[in-house]
């Protein structure tokens, strides 16, 4: 296979992995207003969730990326767990909630302990996917850098496309996706887009 035809292959497998993140940062955020009574919280909560856990995957991302042989494998695979995690994650939220309903129910403690409380068993639950997010892009850069000869070109065309898709993963989903279909469908929509992202990167 080429350069160019697998650049391709990644470049739109970033495209609809960035378009499923914001698809999912959306929905959750909306969908965990119902257990945190606010919407600021509930940002606050997929924002730490996220970036930390972004940022370690993208540490253990990069080790893997260093030792195997065959990135685009470890690719396809984190971006079908990601699938898995986007169709099971609506049930997930609301086992979470009434967890944490349960567990508030029976603690006599104030508002920012059971705001602690909340926050903790909501990052444990979006940390697993934060995490595998977070390890698909040096995986995707390995596989460019093995047969890119531009790297600073090939690796900033990836960011961009993981950036479009992401934007109109977000405007679409704000203006249309929710409204139409709502909040399960939307982040069924998200493994969609994950699963086809890891069919693209295997093709």
């Amino acid at each position: 296979m080429s350069s160019a035809s697998l650049h391709a292959r990644v470049v739109t497998a970033l495209l609809l992995s960035g378009g499923a993140g914001l698809v999912y940062e959306t929905v959750w955020a909306r969908a965990l207003v119902r257990y945190t009574g606010s919407t600021a919280f509930s940002v606050a909560v997929i924002l730490a969730a996220f970036m930390g856990g972004m940022a370690a995957g993208a540490w253990i991302g990069g080790r893997i990326a260093d030792r195997s042989r065959r990135p685009l494998v470890w690719y396809a695979g984190l971006e079908g767990c990601l699938g898995l995690c986007g169709l099971s994650m609506p049930w997930a939220i609301g086992a979470m909630g009434s967890l944490y309903l349960a567990m508030a129910s029976g603690v006599e403690a104030p508002e920012p302990v059971l705001a602690l409380l909340r926050g903790a068993v909501f990052l444990a639950l979006l940390a697993v996917p934060a995490l595998l997010m977070g390890a698909t892009f040096p995986l995707a850069c390995r596989v460019v850098v093995q047969r890119h000869s531009d790297v600073q070109g090939g690796v900033s065309g990836l960011y961009a496309a993981n950036s479009a898709g992401a934007v109109v993963g977000c405007l679409a989903t704000t203006f249309w996706l929710i409204p139409a279909f709502g909040l399960a469908a939307g982040s069924c929509v998200g493994a969609g887009l994950n699963l086809a992202a890891a069919a693209v990167a295997l093709s």
